[in-house]
């Protein structure tokens, strides 16, 4: 027990491929500095769970705030990033602290950063800037200190070429950048995955059932694995998993 109290938080990037371990290298690296880290990579391969990683092994303790980029709007944006006093619009009945306030000393994790429309982009741009802003209907300028990492699963270079991504904003973000190897490239973590993974009453696949499971690309990489394993651990009644179990979930 003592051991695993001493394991540094990055070590929970699980597997044994060299792409594993070139993450927790990376992770272990950019958890020193406040530079803005880019994490790129398909969906479900694990952004977010590196991105906190990262958060805490430098900033344990300290608010870690997911900003959903596709759920931002135009209208709702400035007040949701940057707080509302009392009385700035119509429906402001009450103040609202903004979430790059939430997020002092912490880290502001941005998921999905290339679904901000260009408008919002623009806003974004002075958070990184790190430049003193206010709330909306605010007189004070405000100061904060935030760790900045992004994440997304689009070509930000094609983005740009199209003009739906502002260039400024790409290389603002491109300072420290990491792509996360997707999960049909290295199989050789699948086992260690799966007994991460595994809850209910099932406490471990057979060999028939993982060997499929190795075979199989997982496109949606390592979310989907995780939904695969728990679901089957949770419906078996038996403690070993079988082939026939498991076949189901695999489209």
């Amino acid at each position: 027990v003592a051991l695993r109290q001493r394991v540094s938080p990055v070590q929970r990037c699980i597997g044994v491929s060299k792409a594993a371990q070139e993450a927790r290298e990376f992770a272990e690296r950019v958890a020193r500095s406040d530079l803005t880290v880019l994490l790129r990579g398909e969906t479900g391969v694990g952004k977010d769970h590196l991105a906190e990683l990262i958060h805490q092994a430098g900033h344990n303790g300290k608010p870690f705030v997911v900003v959903d980029c596709g759920a931002l709007t135009e209208t709702l944006s400035e007040t949701e990033l940057f707080g509302h006093t009392r009385g700035a619009f119509t429906d402001a009945r009450e103040e609202k602290v903004g979430l790059v306030k939430v997020a002092e000393d912490g880290t502001l994790f941005f998921n999905e950063v290339a679904n901000m429309s260009l408008g919002l982009q623009a806003k974004f741009l002075r958070i990184l800037d790190k430049r003193p802003f206010r709330a909306v209907g605010g007189r004070t300028e405000i100061q904060v200190r935030t760790r900045i990492i992004a994440a997304t699963n689009a070509n930000l270079e094609e983005a740009v070429k199209t003009r739906t991504f502002r260039l400024d904003l790409f290389h603002r973000l491109n300072v420290l950048s990491f792509s996360i190897v997707p999960l049909r490239e290295r199989k050789e973590d699948i086992p260690e995955l799966v007994g991460a993974f595994l809850n209910g009453n099932a406490e471990r696949f057979s060999p028939a059932a993982l060997a499929v499971m190795m075979e199989y690309d997982w496109p949606g990489n390592v979310r989907e694995l995780m939904n695969v394993v728990q679901r089957a651990a949770f419906m078996s009644k038996e403690r070993e998993i079988d082939l026939e179990q498991i076949r189901p979930y695999l489209k």
